[in-house]
């Protein structure tokens, strides 16, 4: 039942904060690998679970861009909804999803 109520509220975070913000992320994006010149007038924050401390924080969302290699490999899924991205990062999957949509579309990541 945690394990569910959990998965429930990372798919809904995460769908709820890529609804919201699709356009912030696509620039912040987008600048973090240099394809625009722009600056991003205000910080884009995103909640992760810090596994290190077990809680939920806000962290920059560029924080997390820096943890996801150009060419992904297949990162571990939880049974909570979440992807590893370090030790103690773990991320919606939803957003995941997302970032990893934009990185493919401007060709940081290709199909292999």
């Amino acid at each position: 039942m945690r394990r569910q109520t959990i998965n429930e509220a990372s798919e809904r975070y995460g769908s709820r904060f890529v609804s919201h913000n699709s356009r912030h992320i696509a620039s912040v994006i987008a600048l973090h690998y240099g394809y625009a010149s722009s600056e991003v007038t205000h910080p884009l924050m995103v909640r992760v679970y810090n596994r290190k401390i077990n809680q939920m924080q806000k962290i920059p969302f560029t924080d997390v861009l820096t943890l996801i290699p150009v060419q992904p490999v297949e990162l571990r899924h939880t049974e909570f909804g979440q992807v590893i991205l370090s030790d103690t990062v773990y991320i919606s999957t939803n957003i995941y999803a997302c970032i990893t949509a934009v990185l493919t579309v401007i060709g940081i990541i290709t199909e292999t």
